[in-house]
C-alpha cells in the first residue's frame, strides 16, 4: 500500500512526467510530507492518556500514510500498528526489525537464602539451594536499569522502592502525634494571634460556621533535603455565600500596576517613600 501511494504520486513518462493522481483529480500532489519508510518516529502522547512521570513520546516504525493525513506506526513492541498526525519522524534513524519484542522482557533473580534458617528436610541433601526464577519485568520499568537489591519478590509481585522525599500529610489526623508537625502548627496560631488575624465571638442563632482545614507543606532546599516544615490554617471558602459571610473581594498582595503608581507620584512630588 505505502509503495502505491507513493507510486501514485511520483510522473512517469507514459503521461509526459505527470503523476498518475495528477492525471486522475487534476491537481498537483503535495509530497512535502514524504518520509523514508522505515525511519524511526517519535509520537506525542496527549496529558491525558498518560501520568505525570510517564515519557511524552513513543517508539514507533513509521511503514505508511492514511488517507485523513496521518502516518501508519507500527510499534516493534507489541507488533500492533496505529495512525497519528502528531508525529516526528528521524529519517537518519532506520528501525531494525530483529529488535521486534512481541513478548514481555525478561529478567532473572536469584531468591534471597537465609543461611541461618533451619529446614527440616527427609531428603539426605540438606544444602541450601539457590534456584533461579523467570520473571517478567513490568512495562512501566523497562527503561531503568534496576539492580538486584531494589528488587525483591513479595507475594509473587515485585516491590520496588521510590526515590521521593518525605510525603506530606493531608489531614489533622495523621500529624496529631508528629511533633515536627505540631510544631509548625503551634506557629501557625501564634502568627496568627501576634498580628490579631481574627478574634474569637458567639455564633449568631441560626448560621453556620465556615468550617477550616490544615494544610501542610514541606520546604525542600536545592539538594532536595527538607529543611522546614510549614502548615496553614485556611477557611474553607467553598463554604462562603456572597452577601452573607462577605460584602466585599479584596487581594493580599499589591498589584504591581499599584506600586508603579505610587512611585511614580512620589517622584513627581519629591516625596520620601518608606518600605513597611
Amino acid at each position: 500500500m505505502t509503495t502505491t501511494y507513493i507510486l501514485n504520486r511520483s510522473p512517469t513518462k507514459r503521461l509526459k512526467d505527470v503523476t498518475p493522481e495528477e492525471a486522475w483529480t487534476g491537481h498537483k500532489p503535495n509530497v512535502e510530507h514524504l518520509r523514508i519508510f522505515g525511519s524511526v518516529c517519535y509520537k506525542h502522547v496527549p496529558n491525558q492518556l498518560r501520568k505525570k512521570l510517564e515519557d511524552k513520546g513513543m517508539s514507533f516504525v513509521m511503514i505508511g500514510y492514511h488517507p485523513t493525513g496521518g502516518y501508519k506506526l507500527f510499534d516493534l513492541k507489541t507488533g500492533k500498528a496505529t495512525v497519528s498526525r502528531d508525529v516526528v519522524v528521524d529519517e537518519t534513524a532506520i528501525a531494525d526489525a530483529s529488535e521486534s519484542q512481541h513478548e514481555e522482557s525478561r529478567i532473572f533473580i536469584d531468591e534471597v537464602v537465609d543461611p541461618e534458617r533451619k529446614y527440616d528436610s527427609d531428603e539426605s541433601d540438606t544444602s541450601v539451594r539457590r534456584s533461579s526464577r523467570d520473571s517478567q519485568l513490568p512495562s512501566r520499568l523497562r527503561d531503568y536499569d534496576l539492580s538486584y537489591e531494589a528488587i525483591t519478590i513479595a507475594e509473587g509481585n515485585f516491590v520496588h522502592y521510590a526515590l521521593i522525599v518525605e510525603v506530606e500529610p493531608i489531614n489533622f489526623e495523621q500529624v496529631v502525634g508528629d511533633k515536627k508537625w505540631r510544631k509548625a502548627m503551634e506557629e501557625e496560631i501564634d502568627s496568627i494571634e501576634r498580628n490579631q488575624t481574627w478574634e474569637l465571638t458567639e455564633l449568631p442563632v441560626g448560621k453556620k460556621p465556615i468550617t477550616l482545614k490544615w494544610v501542610y507543606k514541606s520546604k525542600i532546599n536545592p539538594q532536595g533535603e527538607v529543611v522546614k516544615h510549614k502548615a496553614r490554617l485556611m477557611a474553607k471558602g467553598f463554604l462562603q455565600q456572597a452577601g452573607i459571610d462577605y460584602g466585599e473581594v479584596f487581594a493580599l498582595v499589591a498589584r504591581i500596576e499599584t506600586i508603579r503608581l505610587v512611585i511614580s507620584i512620589a517622584a513627581q512630588f519629591r516625596w520620601t517613600l518608606h518600605l513597611m
